[in-house]
């Protein structure tokens, strides 16, 4: 029998916009979480829970707490520019899983996936510790992209420990980014999604399954026609 699923983000919105200047703002949109992102599952999957941890931002989520989502507020102000969040993410959601006996889904906030159902039956069919990122492996910084990650509970533990250990929730200047952090880390530990782009390009959108996240205006709008999901102003 599966168990069930708690899906974990993180929010940060800034009234700059994205640091990434190709990517579309309305990931930012403070309807984006409710409107998109949440949607995005909801139609997809059942979901035992959803965890969100939103930075001590500017531009806040209007998505609000309810028996469903339980809103996690940071209290370090954070920037683009600094990942500590990113990983309070990771922590948030993995201890709330542990100790609900929950797998664990991770899908940052700008990340969509297609064929969700599909992907998470794979996920608890497979047997294993952890997937995340595409195959093949990238050779850029997306090597250890971690925008939707699958951790069954029987491994929750040994993901939160492996993580402590390497204080993977201090980030500074002579760290390197997070995400080449987080492949040290598990390279050696479970697989990678046999779909999906990541921040790879091209999409092919005719897939029955993929993911992708930091997306263009345009690419951003296919997602939103291939999950029947509403379009919201920039």
């Amino acid at each position: 029998m599966n168990r069930p699923i708690c899906v974990c983000t993180g929010w940060y919105a800034s009234k700059m916009g994205h640091n990434n200047e190709r990517v579309d703002n309305r990931v930012q949109h403070p309807d984006y979480l409710k409107e998109v992102w949440l949607s995005h599952i909801t139609n997809q999957i059942d979901v035992a829970t959803i965890i969100v941890y939103q930075s001590d931002c500017e531009v806040k989520t209007t998505l609000q707490n309810s028996r469903l989502v339980n809103i996690v507020q940071g209290m370090c102000p954070p920037t683009q520019a600094k990942h500590d969040d990113a990983c309070a993410v990771t922590y948030m959601g993995a201890m709330h899983a542990l100790c609900n006996k929950m797998d664990l889904v991770i899908i940052e906030q700008d990340c969509l996936v297609v064929g969700l159902h599909k992907a998470i039956e794979y996920a608890q069919s497979s047997g294993g510790s952890i997937i995340y990122g595409v195959t093949p492996e990238p050779a850029d910084l997306s090597v250890g992209e971690n925008s939707f990650v699958y951790v069954p509970y029987k491994f929750l533990q040994s993901y939160l420990e492996i993580q402590f250990s390497k204080n993977f929730h201090l980030w500074n200047d002579t760290r390197g980014f997070p995400e080449l952090i987080y492949r040290d880390m598990f390279r050696n530990l479970g697989s990678r999604w046999n779909f999906g782009y990541g921040r790879n390009r091209p999409i092919n959108y005719d897939n029955p399954m993929y993911y992708a996240q930091q997306m263009s205006t345009a690419e951003l709008d296919m997602f939103l026609s291939k999950l029947s999901l509403p379009f919201i102003p920039s």
